[in-house]
């Protein structure tokens, strides 16, 4: 079954994948106050510089979901050069009304395509991962609904922690959840924070060496739970070369087999977490009998 894969550009797409001929983007924006826009970017240069400039802002920019007209065109595309089935990876539902939008556009052509649309229920290279297996299953042999079960088991068990901190940027953006809490009443406070759905506070303690430790024990305790083992361990940048070095020695040493991936958070979800965020992704493993010799 000729099958495309659409997904939003806050999942920091490698090129291997930017250049795959059935893959297509949709890209979110951010707006500054002084009336420029930036299109959401994996461009190192262009990141770097973005990151080095944020503190700078005098207001902080707002962000911008993919026009409906963006899954129009794929959609439209998809039909005529004949493809069959589209599989959808985006970003949280809780914190963009990105995957909404592509819910309902991408359901008008159920009677042209098979239409599969995934809340990610996370953010960066987690919706790349859903991506990456389902690719791969699919080149493996495995069914339709085998597939969808384990996308759904995927998205229930990768972890994601990190800290933010900044929380100033969470909270005006309106993504805190309960982290707005912390906002002005505790000092000398680091939250340790989970994203899934929501980004909720997991753990607060009064040190960075304590943050490390936490993300590192709680991951670790994820990993053993994952019935077909962990995949990949990624570590999330927004300019904070201490915090990713720390975490990524870490995970190197707990996981020697692991080559530990590092990413830089794209704009769109930088404007939320600030200058300064790191964190960790665990990816749990393809089912054992598709995974390679």
């Amino acid at each position: 079954m000729k099958t495309a894969y659409i997904i939003d550009s806050t999942a920091s797409l490698p090129e291997a994948y930017q250049d795959h001929p059935d893959v297509y983007q949709v890209y979110l924006s951010i707006h500054y106050a002084n009336g420029n826009s930036l299109r959401d970017t994996t461009d190192p240069e262009a990141l770097q510089r973005f990151y080095e400039d944020l503190p700078k802002e005098e207001e902080i920019p707002t962000t911008s979901q993919p026009q409906p007209q963006q899954f129009y065109d794929i959609m439209d595309d998809l039909v005529a050069e004949g493809y069959e089935a589209v599989y959808g990876f985006f970003l949280s539902a809780d914190l963009s009304g990105t995957y909404q939008t592509a819910y309902s556009v991408m359901h008008e052509y159920d009677d042209r395509l098979r239409v599969h649309v995934i809340d990610s229920k996370s953010i960066s290279l987690a919706i790349e991962a859903l991506l990456d297996h389902t690719i791969r299953l699919q080149e493996a042999g495995a069914s339709e609904a085998e597939i969808l079960d384990h996308l759904e088991k995927m998205v229930d068990q990768t972890a994601l922690l990190c800290c933010f901190e900044d929380l100033s940027y969470l909270v005006k953006g309106g993504r805190a959840g309960n982290a707005s809490a912390l906002i002005g009443k505790i000092l000398n406070i680091f939250p340790v924070l989970e994203v899934h759905s929501k980004v909720e506070v997991f753990a607060k303690v009064r040190s960075r060496k304590r943050v490390y430790a936490t993300i590192v024990d709680e991951i670790e305790k994820r990993i053993q739970d994952y019935p077909d083992g962990v995949e990949r361990l990624i570590v999330l940048d927004a300019l904070n070369p201490e915090g990713v070095a720390a975490l990524e020695q870490a995970f190197t040493a707990a996981y020697p087999h692991i080559k530990v991936e590092k990413t830089y958070l794209t704009p769109v979800i930088g404007i939320h977490a600030g200058r300064d965020a790191y964190g960790v992704i665990a990816v749990p493993n393809l089912p054992r009998r598709y995974q390679a010799n």
